[in-house]
């Protein structure tokens, strides 16, 4: 089986806390996010395929890592390769994690259901109504697939994480707190959910684009304690 494929980060420290992992990154997002810091790999699928067998040669011989990270791009925009991996994976004794958009949550099920993942990292743009997810996600059909998505994460017993990425324009304070006001809402609702967090993530000017004064870590560590505090 082949790929799309958008690179691989062999070792890496942040993209899963407490874990040593390779990171592999797939090509192709259905959304089109204004300050996608990963746009080289929104292109269309078609280009750079590659063999999985040569990306599990790759991880087989790499004695440094504790765990699999799939990220893009989005990797479940290629569920059968997405799940190829993970299972390979898991058969040399690694841990397995997905960075997700939360576009596919049919495809994010699957993986939960079958026991091919650790731990769930979901990336939501922004509040969840269909003004902000447009501007957000430069797209006009995402928030009930993320709805959608976030409920799967709730009920199920894997361990996942909400991810957003800050930019000056957007989410602004009021979004941010509709959206923590929806996090405490599934809270209650799924009262046994595996929730580690909802994490606040510095947004930057892409290479393509002018640059713009990020919105300060000092804020943005104001802004996580407020959240913590009220989820």
């Amino acid at each position: 089986m082949k790929m799309y494929y958008g690179g691989m980060e062999n070792v890496s420290l942040t993209d899963w806390p407490g874990e040593v992992a390779t990171v592999i990154f797939f090509q192709g997002c259905p959304m089109k996010c204004p300050h996608c810091f990963n746009e080289a790999m929104l292109q269309p699928l078609g280009a750079n395929l590659r063999d999985l067998k040569v990306i599990k040669d790759d991880l087989v011989s790499n004695p440094l890592i504790s765990a699999l990270v799939l990220s893009g791009g989005e990797p479940l925009m290629q569920p059968d390769a997405a799940r190829e991996l993970l299972v390979y994976a898991k058969s040399i004794g690694l841990k397995t994690a997905i960075e997700t958009c939360g576009y596919y949550p049919n495809e994010l099920v699957k993986l939960l259901i079958n026991d091919l993942l650790d731990m769930v990292f979901i990336d939501v743009k922004s509040e969840l109504t269909d003004g902000s997810q447009s501007i957000a996600t430069g797209i006009n059909d995402a928030t009930n697939k993320v709805i959608d998505s976030l409920n799967i994460c709730f009920t199920t017993t894997i361990p996942f994480e909400i991810r957003t990425t800050v930019f000056p324009n957007f989410p602004n304070t009021i979004e941010l707190a509709n959206l923590a006001m929806d996090i405490k809402k599934l809270k209650k609702e799924y009262p046994n959910n595996e929730l580690q967090g909802h994490v606040l993530q510095q947004g930057i000017a892409k290479e393509s684009e002018t640059y713009f004064e990020p919105v300060l870590k000092a804020t943005l560590a104001n802004m996580q304690k407020v959240l913590d505090e009220f989820i």
